[in-house]
């Protein structure tokens, strides 16, 4: 029989739970188990102290961690999956090809993804059983009342939230105190003004991340399996419904919209400041841009052709009147020379008071 064994995100294996694995070797079960750090490598370190070679382990992304034993190695599909995406695909696999499974975590422990095999495994009406260790017990998955404990509440926080992202984009505290007492401020428009407002582009992925705190997503995934549950669904059905959940698919809801302008602002910082950014072939046009009142037009001054992002960063730094100046603001044109035909993004970068605050594709 295959059985997983994963854990939460604290490595120590009780005597109890170490007691179940030691009768599963005592009736050669074959194991599936992980192989990230804490507890997948205490289960993989417990399991080779025992010299115990039934087992596979189950990787994710290109690069491996743990093989203690040098177990067969089951490679997952993450490809296009990001984030806790690839975690998901990864308990689902292992439940898909698993009999039964065995959890230790605390009841509050939803860090390592393990309410996913949970709701697997119920949904495919095959036994779980979770190991509690603070209260030193185990608990068995039989109805979607025993994910309740687990699944948590949806965040009652949400108001500091949005006070404290408000302030971090300038808002003055009389104007959030009073649109946080009218609800004023929609998930939508917060997502408007964190992507508007003048602060860096790493200020607002901090601050989109920080929305998404605003969300339990075990909880809306125990919401729609409860349902499907009820109404007779397939595995497979389930399984589509907690992906188009988890993936952001409905391109309608605010949470897509949130993760998407998340992604996006990321793409573009990473593609100037990261590592694509240090080795691009290509050049920069820099120009100094501002709004002529006196002519009533927007008026756009080259400086020149840059060939290295750490140059326009230190032209920038050294231009004093420029950078403090509200006014004005410089825009940075990025040319591929090994992309005539525009099959890359391009991006127009914006710096505003020294920071790059905006993009455009």
């Amino acid at each position: 029989m295959g059985v997983f064994v994963v854990g939460g995100c604290k490595p120590e294996l009780p005597e109890h739970f170490l007691e179940t694995l030691d009768r599963l070797m005592e009736q050669e079960n074959d194991f599936l188990i992980g192989e990230s750090s804490r507890t997948d490598r205490e289960i993989q370190k417990y399991l080779k102290g025992h010299n115990y070679k039934k087992a596979a382990v189950y990787r994710v992304g290109t690069t491996f961690r743990y093989n203690y034993l040098d177990w067969t190695i089951r490679n997952v599909n993450t490809k296009d999956k990001r984030g806790g995406q690839i975690w998901v695909e990864r308990a689902f696999r292992m439940c898909e090809e698993s009999d039964r499974g065995i959890i230790i975590r605390d009841i509050w422990d939803d860090t390592c993804w393990t309410f996913y095999f949970m709701a697997y495994m119920l949904a495919a009406r095959k036994p779980c059983s979770v190991f509690l260790p603070k209260e030193n017990r185990w608990i068995e998955i039989i109805s979607p009342d025993d994910l309740i404990p687990f699944a948590g509440e949806q965040p009652k926080n949400v108001d500091s939230i949005v006070r404290e992202i408000l302030l971090v984009c300038g808002f003055s505290s009389d104007i959030i105190d009073y649109s946080i007492s009218k609800n004023s401020i929609s998930t939508r428009k917060l997502i408007d003004i964190i992507c508007e407002a003048p602060i860096s582009l790493y200020q607002k992925r901090n601050q989109l991340g920080h929305m998404m705190t605003m969300r339990n997503m075990d909880y809306d995934v125990f919401k729609v399996l409860s349902k499907d549950i009820s109404e007779g669904k397939s595995i497979q059905e389930i399984k589509m419904d907690i992906r188009k959940l988890i993936y952001y698919e409905d391109e309608l809801s605010d949470w897509t919209v949130l993760r998407n302008r998340y992604w996006e602002l990321y793409d573009a910082w990473y593609t100037f400041h990261g590592p694509a950014g240090a080795i691009f072939t290509g050049s920069y046009y820099l120009f100094e841009e501002w709004y002529d009142l006196e002519e009533m037009r927007y008026v756009s001054f080259p400086v020149g052709m840059f060939f290295r992002v750490k140059d326009i960063l230190e032209y920038i730094k050294n231009d004093k009147v420029n950078v403090v100046a509200e006014e004005v603001c410089y825009r940075v044109e990025m040319w591929n020379r090994n992309d005539p035909l525009w099959k890359c993004v391009r991006y127009d970068y914006y710096f505003y008071r020294g920071e790059l605050c905006w993009f455009e594709v």
